[in-house]
C-alpha cells in the first residue's frame, strides 16, 4: 500500500509539472509578442501590431473560456474583415477542447497528489525518505526520455509536428493553407518549435527544482538520524510490532497485562506452602 501510494503520488506530480509547463507559455501574452517581433508577423499578414495583439488577446480569452466566440473583426491589408474563416473556427474549437481536457487532467492529478500525500502521513508511513528518492529517480528518468524525444523533434520537427496533430486530432482541419488562412500565418511552424523549446525548459527547470529540494530533504533527514540508528523502514516495522496485542516473553508471561502477575493472595498462599516451610526448617537446622 505504501509504495503504491508513493508511485501514484509521483505520477500525479509529474503530470502537474508537465501540463503546467505547457500552460504557462501558451497563455503568456509577452511570449506571443516576442514571437511576432522575431518573425515579423505583423508585416507578413499586413496588420498593425496593435490589431495583431488584439486578435491574439481575444484568441487567448477564447481558449481560456473567457470569450464565448473566437470570431473577431479587424483590419487586414487596409480592409475590415472577419479574421477567422469557418475552417479555422472549427479547428480552434478542437484546440480549445484539447486544452480544456489537459487542464482538467492537471487538476485531477493535483487533487491526487494532495490526497495521496495526506494518506501517506495519515497512515503513519513516514514517507519522506522514500518519497523524495522516488521523485529524484522518476523525474530524472522522465527528463532523459523527454530529452531524447526533444532531439527527435529538433532534427525532424516537420514530421514530428504532423505526427502530434494526427495523434490529438481526429480530422485534418489543422492542415491550413497559408495563402488564405491567417491563423497559420500568425502562428507558423517556427512558433510551435519555439513553444516546444520553452515547454521543455520549464519542465526541466521545475523538475530539477523538485529533485534538488528532495535531495536537500534527504540530507536533512540523514543528518537527524545518527549512524547505526534505525531508518524509516525499520521504525515502521517496529510500530507494527508494537501494535500487536500479545507480546510473548521467554517465560511465557505477557507482562504488559497485569493479570499475569501473581496477586497478593497468591503470594501469601505461596509463603505458607509446604515448600516454604521446608526452607524455613532447613534454615533452622543450620542455625
Amino acid at each position: 500500500m505504501k509504495w503504491f501510494l508513493i508511485m501514484l503520488n509521483t505520477v500525479c506530480l509529474a503530470a502537474v509539472i508537465l501540463v503546467t509547463a505547457m500552460e504557462l507559455p501558451v497563455f503568456y501574452r509577452p511570449f506571443y509578442q516576442m514571437e511576432f517581433d522575431k518573425y515579423n508577423i505583423a508585416v507578413q499578414v499586413d496588420m498593425s501590431e496593435s490589431d495583431l495583439m488584439a486578435v491574439t488577446d481575444h484568441m487567448l480569452d477564447y481558449m481560456s473560456g473567457k470569450a464565448p466566440s473566437l470570431q473577431i473583426s479587424t483590419v487586414v491589408g487596409g480592409q475590415t474583415r472577419e479574421f477567422f474563416d469557418q475552417k479555422e473556427l472549427t479547428h480552434m474549437a478542437d484546440v480549445k477542447r484539447l486544452i480544456s481536457d489537459g487542464l482538467m487532467v492537471r487538476n485531477i492529478a493535483l487533487g491526487g497528489f494532495i490526497a495521496t500525500l495526506i494518506l501517506l502521513f495519515a497512515l503513519r508511513y513516514r514517507p519522506m525518505r522514500a518519497l523524495t528518492l522516488v521523485y529524484q529517480i522518476f523525474l530524472g528518468g522522465l527528463l532523459v526520455i523527454l530529452g531524447a524525444v526533444a532531439l527527435l523533434f529538433i532534427f525532424n520537427f516537420g514530421s514530428s509536428f504532423d505526427a502530434l496533430h494526427h495523434m490529438f486530432f481526429s480530422n485534418n482541419l489543422w492542415q491550413l493553407d497559408p495563402s488564405k488562412d491567417l491563423l497559420v500565418d500568425i502562428v507558423p511552424q517556427e512558433f510551435f518549435q519555439d513553444l516546444g523549446i520553452v515547454v521543455g525548459i520549464l519542465f526541466a527547470a521545475i523538475s530539477l527544482l523538485v529533485m534538488i529540494v528532495s535531495a536537500v530533504i534527504r540530507l536533512i533527514l540523514g543528518a537527524k538520524t545518527p549512524d547505526g540508528g534505525p531508518d524509516e523502514s525499520e521504525t515502521d516495522e517496529y510500530d507494527e510490532y508494537a501494535d500487536d496485542e500479545y507480546d510473548e516473553s521467554d517465560d511465557g508471561y505477557d507482562y504488559s497485562d497485569s493479570d499475569d502477575y501473581p496477586d497478593s493472595d497468591e503470594a501469601d498462599e505461596y509463603s505458607g506452602s509446604d515448600e516454604a516451610g521446608q526452607y524455613d526448617e532447613t534454615d533452622g537446622e543450620d542455625d
